[in-house]
């Protein structure tokens, strides 16, 4: 027998999928900013990938901590993904 704090906590991924849907337009923080994108925290333990606002297109230009709204595109629970499009 083996015992484990995780496992008293639900799983945010699961608590995220069973209250959002495709569509949902979402408050956000953004957490890290790549070449390809931008990932953004939507709840604790929870981020999704913004493609093609990073430094590739200083035009959608975004900072580290910057609010920001995101209209969820897909969530990928298996692969732990979720994709999003900042709104402007």
């Amino acid at each position: 027998m083996s015992l484990s704090v995780k496992a008293l906590h639900p799983d945010p991924w699961r608590s995220f999928a069973a209250t959002h849907r495709v569509g949902d337009t979402l408050p956000g923080t953004v957490a890290k900013i790549v070449p390809f994108g931008v990932f953004v925290r939507l709840a604790p333990g929870v981020q999704g990938l913004a493609h093609g606002h990073g430094p590739a297109n200083p035009e959608r230009a975004v900072a580290t901590g910057d609010a920001v709204r995101a209209t969820l595109l897909g969530v990928d629970l298996v692969r732990r993904r979720i994709s999003l499009s900042l709104d402007e």
